[in-house]
């Protein structure tokens, strides 16, 4: 699979809030010490962040029955990929990662801090999908996520 030249990942304290399943706005007016620890996270999360993004351009070769049948004959099955890839020439796979790191970095703080291993786990979630919707835009297309 090619890598797509990752572009800078540029995400907020209310992007790593939405990563780990919460309302920013809910979060400003009821509790500061979790905004603090989220800004704090993405101080320091961003410098453990090895983003990477590779992908596969597949011609659709056929749409049977709930089914978009690729040119190395895989499918895709179900009735929402029907929905959104039925009408489709090409399909662009990705896969978008932030490394390794990240994610030994949140392990090493969760034995000592939970909430801030959490909040860098945010960082993670909200770099990840800063990735795709990059990925979406470079390649142009729309994405089903």
């Amino acid at each position: 699979m090619p890598l797509l030249t990752t572009p800078e990942i540029m995400i907020d304290e209310d992007a790593v809030l939405r990563g780990q399943g919460a309302d920013p706005q809910i979060i400003r007016q009821r509790n500061s010490r979790l905004l603090e620890v989220s800004k704090r996270a993405l101080d320091e999360g961003m410098a453990f962040l090895e983003p990477r993004v590779l992908y596969q351009k597949l011609k659709v070769e056929a749409v049977q029955h709930e089914r978009v049948v690729l040119e190395n004959g895989k499918k895709l099955s179900g009735s929402l990929i029907i929905n959104h890839l039925g009408p489709a020439e090409y399909v662009v796979l990705l896969l978008c990662t932030v490394g390794h790191r990240a994610d030994e970095h949140i392990s090493a703080v969760m034995n000592d801090d939970v909430l801030f291993g959490l909040a860098l786990d945010g960082v993670g979630s909200a770099a990840v999908e800063a990735l795709a919707n990059a990925a979406c835009k470079h390649f142009d297309c729309p994405c089903v996520l």
